[in-house]
């Protein structure tokens, strides 16, 4: 008899959002995001290799939000 293994799980890849997605999430200017990150405030961009393109994992602008979000009461 052939016992056949559960198929492993692999993580989800991250999902990297470009300047226009962060801009829908995020309630803040690029250059108020550019500011906050210079100072550590922000989730630092990433630079695509080979590219001009920066973008931002997404779970990181998420945390970022929530964290930043008055408590509802």
């Amino acid at each position: 008899m052939v016992s056949i293994k559960a198929p492993k799980s692999y993580p989800q890849p991250a999902r990297l959002l470009h300047w226009k997605k962060v801009q829908n999430i995020v309630p803040i200017s690029r250059t108020t995001a550019w500011r906050l990150e210079k100072s550590g405030l922000f989730p630092r961009r990433r630079q695509l290799m080979g590219t001009r393109n920066v973008v931002w994992v997404e779970s990181e602008i998420l945390d970022w939000l929530a964290s930043h979000q008055p408590a509802i009461e």
